[in-house]
């Protein structure tokens, strides 16, 4: 069995430019307090869907984690 991880990776194998895989990831790495991790997959999210909410929420909260 993958680990949510692992799968959203061999996503952006097959399609870099997924930005929902992109968010999953910040998302889980935000879980795993891997904050600067997220604002990595939280920018490039944001960099391929500059009107998505959540991906600016999630930037947010990585940044908050980093405090």
């Amino acid at each position: 069995i993958l680990s949510r991880p692992k799968l959203f990776e061999q996503i952006l194998g097959l399609d870099p430019q997924h930005h929902a895989s992109l968010y999953n990831i910040a998302k889980i790495r935000n879980e795993q307090e891997k904050f600067s991790e997220a604002v990595r997959y939280a920018k490039d999210a944001l960099a391929l869907n500059e009107g998505n909410y959540w991906y600016y929420r999630e930037l947010v909260t990585s940044y908050e984690g980093m405090l």
